[in-house]
């Protein structure tokens, strides 16, 4: 919350956050381009076995055909079922081209077949080169066109994994400026190779550097993004691949040789290495790393960007907390951090023992008195020791409110009552930017956010305590005193005169069991929890991405021009990602996960069992498929993000990109079971999002919730919102 505050006081959502998102996304964008490409670098033409030179310079044969040629092609190549010429199949030369040239069509059709001997012809129209062309990667050697897809999804896989590490250790933009310079070279270098085992070697290190590329970027945008402004720019990170796979189309559209394609959508990343230099590294990594010094700098940097030259200046100082005496400024927010600790631990229990209103009541003391008398202490280690206090009694304030909240609400308003909870941080982080902006002087700043409290205290006797917990606590007559103040208070005077401690124990006995039961996830430890998040995730991640990539591989089998296809595609997403923004800011992450992907696991099985000739309806609920799955993509992204802590985020989204890029990698080969089973393929492809979504019923929400830095914050988060739940069937209720 501290460093939010920070961002809001530098300008919040300023012109420095929208260009250095802007310049993240554009390479994002190539990226969607690169992951792609094989559409169309890798696009089969219409071909045919190629009919000797000998033949084929008497005849004309393999050039341009008239009616003529075409007759005399099908003397020595037959028909498939389609009345096309075969295209892997020539017939046999044992009695000699003369008799083919003479024999009449029916003696021909008896003669038997082998494969082609001399290469193949290709149609030029469409493309005029294509890697398939190239290397002859048709007929018995089709499946190297899919090793080639594989082998780049591959390097995305170790990419993951090796730069998400990295990047932790090393810093965002140290990787992210190597991986510019990687896919620009390797790229390049790829378009020009004479061989087609070079080219998937420096089309894997393509791949490598675009996952890192794909996870530093939106880590950069979260970390510089204050909260209110992460929901849009997670969702424009999801837009950008949408964005570039029109590119695509319109690249592709103008330019057919697969050689210069490769490089046009390789060449700009030289351009993105350049001026990566003036991107600044995450202020909120280098504090976790102790090098607070830069980060003030860099921040300084973003608020004299933003008009907030003041505001920068007074970074760090009051007691010279710099240079060798820097490390002391995160060590007062360590205090106040574990403060919030142990006041969410020891204030857990006690309200469970004295109640809920008892330590709330003490808690807006504690926090006035505390709050006020930091403001006007003489001494750092003063100030550190009440900040102490006011942590401690903020968790207490935060964890009795909802509690308060949620078992005065009947289930049907709990999922709104728990949205405005956390609509309320939002609220308090807005009201801090407006204060701060008036207030510039830390100790009165201080005073101001903390003498409200008192306030709070006093009317804090008026409010009731929660009858549930009165219940719990055999304690049934106090219990229908509060529930009467609050019938008469709502009019129904009554329904609240009906009530006696007898009928409200026997009515509630199953939900006290229930109760019970739910207070017992407090006993979780770090561990499990991040074990929990981390294995959804994994199959959250891998299902998606396995699913999308299988759409999206193959554009040719949709009866439509793939220029128009991969249109068509990158359109309906940019409309899909536009509704899920809205969406995800209404209902939230973990719901819009849920149905994108129940809904595109449906139409990705619906697919497949649709008869071939009603090519409309096919495409229709391909397309429609393939934007479930990438809005399920774009809340990923900005889930998983908001999900990891900071010091281990880059770590987090690693092994989630890895994830996703193993499923990408699987895509490429299960693809063939296209070539067999058309419903195989459907079930195969749509099942996995399905349980994806089930897994994703697991994970905690995030709306409205801000970055979480240690990992002690998320068990942290984890155990509160156990605890605040009133059971675990409520929890799931809100996705349905």
């Amino acid at each position: 919350m501290a460093f939010n505050a920070i961002l809001e006081s530098l300008g919040g959502v300023g012109y420095f956050q929208i260009l250095h998102t802007i310049l993240l996304l554009i390479p994002v964008a190539l990226v969607g381009c690169h992951n792609l490409l094989q559409n169309f670098t890798g696009a089969v033409p219409s071909h045919h076995c190629r009919v000797p030179l000998s033949i084929a310079l008497q005849y004309k044969i393999n050039s341009t055909r008239d009616a003529g040629q075409e007759k005399l092609l099908r003397s020595f190549i037959p028909l498939d079922e389609h009345q096309k010429l075969e295209k892997c199949v020539q017939y046999r030369r044992n009695k000699g081209w003369s008799y083919l040239l003479n024999a009449t069509l029916e003696k021909v059709r008896d003669l038997s077949r082998e494969p082609c001997k001399d290469g193949w012809i290709y149609d030029t129209n469409v493309f005029s080169s294509t890697i398939v062309t190239e290397w002859n990667l048709v007929c018995s050697q089709r499946s190297w066109k899919q090793v080639a897809h594989s082998i780049y999804m591959t390097g995305v896989l170790i990419g993951a994994v090796v730069f998400g590490s990295l990047a932790d250790k090393f810093g965002r933009m140290e990787i992210l400026t190597w991986s510019y310079l990687q896919m620009g070279i390797a790229g390049c270098c790829a378009a020009f190779l004479p061989t087609f085992d070079a080219y998937c070697a420096f089309r894997f290190l393509c791949g490598v550097a675009s996952s890192a590329v794909s996870v530093n970027s939106i880590s950069l945008i979260l970390e510089w993004m204050p909260n209110r402004g992460r929901t849009l720019a997670g969702n424009f990170f999801g837009f950008s691949y949408s964005v570039g796979q029109l590119l695509l189309a319109a690249i592709a559209y103008n330019i057919r040789n697969w050689r210069w394609l490769q490089f046009a959508v390789s060449a700009p990343f030289c351009v993105f290495f350049i001026y990566s230099w003036w991107l600044p590294e995450s202020a909120r990594w280098l504090i976790l790393r102790d090098r607070p010094h830069q980060a003030v700098e860099n921040l300084r940097k973003a608020a004299r960007f933003n008009g907030k030259l003041k505001e920068g200046k007074k970074l760090n100082a009051e007691w010279n907390l710099v240079c060798s005496q820097r490390s002391w400024k995160q060590v007062a927010h360590s205090i106040y951090m574990t403060g919030v600790l142990i006041g969410a631990v020891v204030f857990g229990s006690l309200a469970d023992k004295f109640g809920r209103m008892e330590i709330l009541t003490w808690s807006y003391l504690q926090m006035g008195i505390a709050g006020c008398c930091a403001a006007f202490l003489p001494t750092f280690d003063a100030y550190c020791a009440f900040r102490f206090l006011c942590g401690v009694a903020s968790s207490a304030v935060s964890v009795n409110s909802i509690s308060l909240i949620l078992e005065w609400m009947p289930n049907r308003g709990r999922t709104l009552a728990g949205n405005f909870f956390g609509f309320s941080y939002s609220v308090g982080q807005l009201l801090l930017a407006a204060i701060a902006y008036n207030i510039r002087n830390w100790r009165w700043l201080q005073f101001a956010v903390s003498a409200p409290f008192c306030v709070f205290f006093i009317y804090s006797w008026w409010l009731p305590e929660s009858a549930r917990w009165l219940i719990l606590r055999d304690r049934p007559h106090q219990a229908v005193e509060n529930l009467r103040k609050a019938a008469r208070f709502n009019g129904k005077l009554k329904e609240g005169k009906k009530l006696n401690a007898e009928m409200l124990c026997s009515e509630m006995q199953k939900e006290i069991l229930e109760i019970r039961s739910s207070h017992s996830v407090l006993d979780l430890v770090r561990t499990p929890a991040m074990r929990r998040m981390s294995t959804c995730l994994l199959f959250v991640w891998l299902s998606s991405n396995f699913a999308y990539y299988g759409l999206s591989m193959d554009l040719q089998n949709f009866g439509l021009s793939v220029f128009l296809a991969q249109a068509l595609f990158g359109g309906v997403e940019m409309a899909a990602k536009v509704i899920v923004m809205v969406s995800m800011t209404v209902v939230g992450r973990r719901v819009m996960q849920f149905w994108s992907l129940i809904f595109a696991g449906a139409l990705v099985i619906s697919y497949g069992f649709v008869p071939p000739d009603m090519r409309l309806l096919c495409t229709v609920l391909a397309v429609t498929g393939k934007a479930f799955l990438a809005s399920s993509i774009t809340c990923m992204y900005l889930f998983t993000g908001e999900l990891y802590p900071t010091e281990i985020r880059q770590t987090g989204m690693g092994f989630s990109a890895m994830n996703a890029r193993l499923g990408s990698a699987i895509a490429s080969v299960v693809h063939l079971t296209g070539d067999f089973s058309l419903s195989l393929f459907s079930m195969v492809f749509g099942v996995t999002p399905i349980v994806a979504g089930l897994f994703s019923c697991f994970l905690l929400e995030t709306k409205d919730s801000p970055l979480r830095d240690t990992i002690h914050d998320v068990e942290r988060r984890y155990t509160n919102q156990s605890m605040d739940s009133d059971g675990s069937e409520d929890d799931e209720q809100n996705i349905f």
